[in-house]
């Protein structure tokens, strides 16, 4: 019994460390845009490449009890607001008894972000991970996550430029006024005076 245990406890430990030293996914990124203003969001496609003979279980599996794939994303001032999976495959396994919904070869997830109108202007680094669960038709590896970064240029909001620009509009009017209404009262007084000497001397 002693030796029973001794052997599983060897076999898991060896198939963690086996499963530690794989990477069967990396990701890269395309379509990502040359600058972004505050305020506005964009389209970023992730590509997932799934090493053969692994694959990764979609985002939504059939049984509940396997690891779903999924992205999350964190940057200052920049949002993940919607991630859109692909079509996943149903593949038939032989440890499992219905079709499993899977992820093989190169696939593109596309992410959407969003930037905060309160966004720090200039360049903003935005890390990106895949976590997922590994399987062949065999075993299944541990659950990973795959990372990777990209940065985007980010811009003022244009409306805040307009507003300000409408400020500045607003207020040379209103100075203009003041200096005409200080004219007019200059030559009201400087006519005054020549009325009261004109009276003075009839």
């Amino acid at each position: 019994m002693v030796v029973v245990k001794y052997t599983l406890t060897l076999f898991l430990i060896t198939c963690f460390a086996f499963g530690q030293s794989i990477t069967p996914v990396t990701i890269s990124f395309s379509g990502l845009p040359e600058s972004v203003r505050a305020g506005e969001q964009f389209t970023v496609v992730l590509k997932a490449d799934i090493e053969k003979p692994w694959h990764i279980n979609s985002d939504k599996p059939h049984d509940e009890s396997l690891i779903a794939s999924k992205v999350v994303a964190k940057g200052e001032g920049i949002r993940l607001t919607n991630v859109r999976y692909p079509k996943p495959h149903d593949v038939t396994f032989s440890f499992s008894d219905q079709p499993v919904s899977v992820f093989e070869g190169v696939t593109e997830i596309q992410l959407s972000f969003t930037v905060d109108n309160a966004a720090a202007a200039g360049k903003q680094s935005i890390e990106v991970k895949l976590n997922y669960q590994a399987c062949n038709d065999q075993t299944c590896l541990p659950p990973k996550a795959a990372s990777a970064a990209f940065e985007v240029a980010v811009s003022a909001n244009a409306g805040s430029q307009s507003g300000q620009s409408s400020k500045q509009e607003t207020i040379t009017p209103n100075s203009t006024k003041e200096t005409d209404t200080d004219e007019s009262l200059q030559t009201y007084a400087g006519a005054s005076e020549e009325q009261k000497k004109g009276s003075a001397t009839d």
